[in-house]
């Protein structure tokens, strides 16, 4: 996997082959990571604006990371 974009204690953005896999750190007490694959909407995205076309995601995921339970992947 390649690393495309990083901000510590906040995201990793991976390239997998053709998948983009965004990390997300979450939680308070315990820190864990949530993975998901972005589709394609959060790809152009990613594509136009960079993580700033992320930004929104990333703090969708933070805050409820269960809510992206389907179309979370292993890394």
């Amino acid at each position: 996997m390649e690393k495309l974009a990083e901000a510590a204690w906040n995201y990793i953005l991976y390239r997998d082959g053709e998948r983009l896999v965004l990390v997300v750190a979450c939680g308070t007490v315990a820190i864990y990571e949530w993975a998901v694959e972005l589709n394609d909407a959060e790809r152009g995205s990613w594509e136009a604006e960079g993580m700033a076309g992320l930004r929104f995601l990333v703090q969708a995921i933070r805050d409820n990371p269960t809510a992206f339970a389907e179309r979370k992947v292993a890394i």
